[in-house]
């Protein structure tokens, strides 16, 4: 699969970046639709708040080149970095060993409560069979995790929460930043795509987006195919009550574009819910 370098994006000046790859899509990656052609782009973020510093996932281990240089350049000198995992699947863990010889982490988060089932404590052997490194995990590196409605250790600082994903398969967790108003979705809200690698991963008004119901719904359905059989009225309810609840002015998905300004994060929970809502209405 070609390689398509990318720089970080600063999405708020000094508190938010976006860091990552475009990936070719050929038929060979699971959650798009397998005869979409163009790119997607591959999200990390990361989030600033004086010398602390908090990544949202690290990015397929494929981009390893992209994703460690682009957080080298946007990180201060002497950042504490803190490294939250949204879900425990390769293309958020990826990177973790290179990021931490490279740079060093202060700490590894995840959500939840302890679950023999998610192998959360499996990640130093996860990173040292995919990397071949005994001794990634270094002494000041600290595991943890997050229950939800709590906030990530940041400094003195509680502007990120640990929320439930309401639409998810296995453990997933969205974080929401109470000072730029970003929601990061990780597999969610992941339903668009560039034609070329030259285009922006980030979309910021209603006339650079193109997306429509049914242009999301082959991207929705292949990361979530059970959607189509499903009732998905509780689903459904938890995305409205989680928006009406906070004011979200920026979707930051693992990977797709991200979706910037309350006009467009409205359209695309508008989409959402009408995919998730088919099935009620054909009743």
């Amino acid at each position: 699969m070609a390689q398509v370098k990318t720089q970080a994006v600063e999405l708020i000046p000094d508190q938010l970046y976006r860091i990552g790859a475009m990936m070719p899509l050929d038929g060979r990656i699971s959650w798009v639709p397998p005869d979409l052609r163009g790119y997607q782009p591959a999200n990390s973020f990361v989030v600033l708040d004086g010398r602390n510093a908090t990544l949202i996932d690290t990015g397929p281990a494929l981009y390893e080149e992209e994703f460690v240089g682009q957080l080298k350049s946007v990180l201060p000198q002497g950042a504490n970095l803190t490294v939250f995992v949204t879900r425990l699947e390769p293309e958020g863990l990826g990177n973790i060993g290179p990021i931490q010889a490279s740079i060093g982490i202060d700490r590894i988060i995840t959500g939840g409560i302890p679950n023999m089932f998610d192998s959360w404590n499996e990640i130093p052997g996860f990173v040292e069979m995919w990397n071949n490194r005994s001794d990634w995990l270094g002494d000041r590196t600290f595991m943890d995790r997050v229950a939800t409605g709590e906030s990530i250790p940041m400094g003195g600082s509680d502007r990120l929460v640990v929320l439930p994903a309401p639409l998810r398969i296995l453990a997933t967790f969205w974080v929401y930043d109470r000072v730029t108003r970003a929601l990061f979705t990780t597999d969610v809200f992941g339903h668009t795509s560039v034609k070329s690698e030259t285009e922006s991963p980030v979309r910021a008004s209603l006339q650079e987006d193109d997306t429509t119901v049914d242009s999301a719904r082959p991207h929705i359905l292949a990361k979530f195919p059970w959607v189509a059989y499903a009732n998905n009225k509780q689903i459904d309810e938890k995305l409205t009550a989680l928006f009406a609840e906070r004011q979200v002015e920026m979707l930051a998905p693992m990977h797709g574009c991200v979706l910037r300004g309350e006009a467009l994060v409205k359209k695309h929970v508008d989409i959402l819910h009408r995919v998730l809502t088919e099935n009620e209405e054909a009743d």
